[in-house]
């Protein structure tokens, strides 16, 4: 994680620095700590002071939704689902990226569930159809052989 060019080993401000920035990037304070050599009640306490915990930011809430808006795909909620999942993930709100993407995943795989349903419906129908066709296909050779029958018969 730290930059491996640098001559010696990082201290101070310059320390606090780079696990500010590390931080921002979207480092856990527990990987810091550990790449850094740091406390991690020394991080915590310092992050605190310093106003630069994650939960302490103000973060726009994304633009509302229309509710009059007609209902969508669900492949273009998918996409937005996704695109949602991406703005929370570069705000560093995890935890709302994996719900984003909990449901995207559950779009996708619904599209993918109703798309099978509709090819099995299809199949269904489809062998219905070739039983109706052997039916009338038997009726009409059994029609045939009745019609020979009469017609020797007359002869």
């Amino acid at each position: 994680m730290t930059d491996a060019t640098c001559d010696g080993p990082i201290s101070g401000d310059d320390l606090w620095d780079v696990a500010r920035q590390l931080y921002d990037a979207g480092y856990t304070g527990k990987m810091i700590c550990e790449d850094l050599g740091l406390a991690p009640t020394t991080f915590w306490r310092r992050a605190r002071q310093e106003n630069w915990l994650r939960r302490d930011r103000r973060v726009a809430p994304p633009e509302p939704l229309d509710m009059a808006a007609p209902v969508q795909e669900a492949s273009d909620a998918a996409d937005l689902a996704w695109r949602r999942m991406t703005q929370a993930l570069e705000a560093g709100r995890a935890v709302e990226a994996m719900r984003w993407r909990r449901l995207h995943a559950e779009l996708v795989g619904g599209e993918a569930r109703a798309d099978s349903r509709q090819r099995r419906q299809t199949r269904e129908r489809m062998d219905e159809l070739s039983d109706r066709a052997r039916l009338i296909e038997r009726h009409a050779a059994a029609a045939l052989g009745v019609k020979r029958l009469e017609d020797l018969a007359d002869d």
